[in-house]
């Protein structure tokens, strides 16, 4: 197993990495991990700390691949509504367009509507919680974003279709933290949402905890570890 690298040493590893690309290149960062593994709060916190280098707040941004969640109405017609979150419940051929989209190098000129579709800026969804729903180009990514933190449990899986997505990035980050602290926090997640005691654990231990497990034991191993203390 690597050893875990500490939070100044992943903000070095990310310019590193931008450095060694062209110029015009962005940089992919992927940084997966369980439900309840503090992603979304490290993307975040990683950003910040890669725009405090710069002169500009666009210099690096995060984009959630929770976006990507299937509609419920979907979800109700497959028999999935109660498996909401796991591996089958995304559109990854979707997720896939957009990696294929962020690699490509923004043109000199900026933004041109009378260039292809694959031109920036790039939009994407994002998923509204207090909907439960994701809102169609609710997010984007303009022409002079450099570093685009992409975080979600799924990014390095093994498994197909998965397994297409890790070609698109230039890092990988994995978030470590042990099963029986998920459990805690994915307990308390739901109690937070408004659930009694016997409703959140049943919750967090017959979805949340089965999707954790999928990606601790069947993805890919990352380029570092970093390890996320208890909340």
């Amino acid at each position: 197993m690597k050893s875990a690298v500490d939070f100044q040493t992943l903000v070095s590893k990310c310019l590193q990495a931008k450095q060694s690309l062209p110029e015009s290149q962005r940089l992919l960062v992927a940084l997966a991990g369980a439900p309840g593994s503090g992603k979304s709060t490290l993307s975040a916190r990683l950003v910040d700390a890669l725009n405090s280098k710069t002169d500009r707040q666009n210099f690096a941004v995060t984009v959630p691949m929770d976006g990507y969640h299937l509609d419920n109405v979907i979800l109700k017609a497959r028999g999935l509504m109660q498996v909401k979150g796991s591996p089958d419940t995304f559109d990854v051929i979707g997720f896939e367009d957009l990696l294929k989209r962020l690699r490509q190098a923004p043109s000199d000129g900026g933004y041109n509507p009378n260039d292809s579709a694959s031109q920036y800026p790039v939009y994407y969804p994002i998923f509204d919680r207090s909907m439960d729903l994701s809102r169609v180009a609710a997010g984007c990514v303009d022409d002079q974003v450099e570093i685009v933190v992409l975080e979600g449990n799924y990014l390095l899986l093994k498994r197909s279709p998965w397994n297409t997505l890790s070609q698109y990035f230039h890092l990988t980050v994995m978030l470590d933290v042990p099963l029986d602290e998920l459990e805690r926090r994915l307990v308390q997640r739901w109690l937070d949402h408004g659930l009694e005691e016997s409703k959140a654990r049943l919750r967090a231990l017959t979805n949340d905890i089965p999707n954790a497990k999928v990606v601790i034991e069947h993805s890919v191993s990352a380029d570092l570890e970093f390890r996320s203390v208890r909340q």
